[in-house]
């Protein structure tokens, strides 16, 4: 679920949202899930490393 729109996701499927709407998952059967965050902090330095 991100915000009230619920999606179904299978084997190799991704996505994107901005981590300020709310969110949660669930799986009906054991799933493997690979989560990547970044903070803000990071953005900001890599896009001035991307200066350089």
């Amino acid at each position: 679920m991100v915000g009230d729109k619920e999606y179904s996701l299978g084997p190799g499927d991704s996505f994107h949202f901005p981590a300020r709407y709310p969110h949660s998952y669930s799986t009906e059967r054991g799933a493997k899930v690979l989560i990547v965050s970044t903070h803000k902090s990071f953005e900001a330095q890599a896009s001035l490393r991307m200066e350089d």
